[in-house]
């Protein structure tokens, strides 16, 4: 009858009015559809440029919540993503059923195992401070305000990178719902299949409603900036490009160029300025940390030095990243070498004089640890590249957004000769995604197992409002 259906205006699905109240009965205050109040907070989040339009929205509160989300989802035939903090939404979807995990907040630490159990809508700042006190920390990325499931499972590249590897090595455990809506506790052991691919290709296998990872012994770093002006840029990338072969797995580092806003909240040596950044952390004592970086700090023109001993717990200052999410268009790519040919190619697309430049390049140095980790451990794929980039430009406004696409292309192509063609998943968004750009996340070999995987527990590709990897035919 057709007052037992509702219709879906954005997808044009068909979704059961005494089904879609059930769910609402179960879950009082949790379940949104357009139009309704709250709505709209419950879609959105840090990102805001892929920015998705679900029929539903369920916001979740335990494993039990999420099982009732993908019950219901599977009755009714709809796709189904997963939002904890919002910062990569993967594209931005229209349709569907998204489960919101933001309220999952509950975490602990076995301080006799060295192991935090965090559940799925946790973020990296709390789990940071607590583990802290017992001088521990987690292999979290740069910004406290991340979500730890999904930069874990889709790698997960931080500051401790070199010395204890990418964060999904560091996984012992997972609890997630399937399809099937039946909840798995996974693990080296127990349904060793699904948990070698959940780490590395995260919510195309379920939903993650808890992760269990290592914490290792660091209490301190010697970390900061240094700046320097964009004038500088060939000389500091080419020191930067010879000083990382010589650093120990101990140090992890970046190079940024960056055309800072001439905004009050930054320092006003900075405001406006075009600068080059090297940022680092360093696990170790001062003074080796001080020897260490004084190759970069000798170069001529340094505009700021913010590097000191902290505390692990103010990691998260070596970056700054923002924590209100603005409009933007994003690339990234795995990077082959810091060559000559590499760094005269990017000076000239992105230096001083150029006509086309975007507002951040950031290059990271990878290797160390991650790269002694036997491949075939976990789906995670991106294990050998020297280096990962990433660009970031603005887009608020027609204009604006036009000019982004015009020179995110240009950098795009002014690096590809020096790409190894592979990608970082949880880095893709923003206008840089697609299926291509999926599975150049994987080797083929990998990709291959996955899509096997991904039909024998997910047949229909239910979870595939993400990074998608869809089912072998």
């Amino acid at each position: 009858m057709i007052d037992q259906v509702t219709t879906a205006a954005l997808a044009g699905t068909y979704i059961d009015v005494l089904a879609l109240d059930s769910l609402r009965f179960a879950l009082p205050g949790r379940v949104f559809t357009p139009g309704d109040d709250g709505y709209e907070e419950a879609r959105a989040g840090f990102g805001v440029s892929d920015l998705p339009t679900p029929d539903v929205v369920v916001v979740v509160t335990s494993s039990g919540d999420v099982t009732a989300a993908v019950n219901f989802a599977r009755s009714q035939q709809l796709p189904v993503g997963v939002k904890a903090t919002g910062h990569n939404f993967g594209f931005p979807y229209r349709g569907g059923l998204m489960i919101n995990t933001e309220r999952m907040q509950g975490f602990s630490i076995d301080l006799e195992r060295h192991i935090a159990r965090v559940e799925a809508g946790v973020h990296w700042g709390p789990v940071v401070a607590a583990a802290h006190q017992y001088g521990l920390a987690p292999l979290n990325g740069s910004a406290p305000h991340v979500g730890i499931v999904g930069y874990t499972l889709f790698g997960g590249f931080g500051w401790l990178l070199r010395k204890y590897g990418a964060a999904v090595d560091s996984v012992v455990a997972a609890d997630v719902v399937t399809a099937d809506g039946v909840l798995h506790r996974v693990s080296e052991t127990s349904e060793p299949e699904l948990f070698w691919a959940l780490r590395g290709a995260s919510g195309n296998f379920g939903i993650v409603t808890a992760l269990e990872f290592k914490l290792h012994p660091v209490s301190e770093i010697y970390g900061g900036a240094m700046f320097f002006p964009m004038e500088r840029a060939r000389e500091v990338l080419t020191t930067y490009s010879e000083w990382v072969k010589t650093v120990p797995d101990e140090l992890t580092s970046s190079i940024v160029m960056f055309r800072v806003p001439p905004v009050p909240d930054v320092p006003e040596m900075l405001r406006g300025k075009a600068v080059m950044t090297i940022r680092a952390a360093y696990i170790g004592a001062e003074a080796d940390g001080v020897a260490l970086l004084q190759p970069i700090r000798s170069l001529g023109g340094l505009i700021a030095d913010t590097f000191r001993m902290m505390p692990y717990s103010e990691s998260h200052l070596i970056s700054n990243d923002p924590v209100k999410g603005a409009p933007s268009r994003r690339s990234t790519t795995m990077l082959k070498h810091l060559s000559a040919e590499m760094i005269d190619a990017l000076v000239r697309a992105n230096g001083i004089d150029s006509t086309t430049a975007v507002k951040l390049v950031e290059i990271r140095h990878l290797g160390g640890a991650m790269t002694r980790v036997d491949p075939s451990a976990s789906a995670f794929s991106q294990r050998y590249a020297p280096f990962i980039v990433q660009t970031i430009d603005a887009v608020a406004g027609p204009e604006l957004a036009a000019a982004a696409e015009r020179n995110t292309q240009a950098l795009v192509a002014a690096l590809q000769p020096h790409s190894t063609g592979g990608a970082l998943a949880s880095w893709l968004g923003n206008g840089d995604y697609g299926a291509e750009r999926t599975r150049a996340g994987f080797s083929p070999e990998h990709y291959e197992r996955l899509t096997l995987l991904k039909r024998r527990y997910d047949p229909t590709n239910m979870f595939r409002l993400n990074h998608n990897i869809p089912p072998a035919k």
